[in-house]
């Protein structure tokens, strides 16, 4: 398969999915849910 080809099968999960891309969209999904991830550790400590 060359670079322009892709791999027309369904991932079984979003997790398969987001391990079978570049760096570049792992590191923006990586900093997306970091603020997320502190919104709701922010929330659980004031509960």
């Amino acid at each position: 398969m060359d670079g322009n080809e892709q791999n027309n099968t369904t991932p079984a999960s979003f997790e398969d999915w987001l391990a079978q891309q570049d760096e570049q969209v792992r590191a923006l999904y990586d900093e997306h849910v970091k603020g997320l991830r502190s919104a709701l550790e922010s929330e659980r400590q004031r509960a």
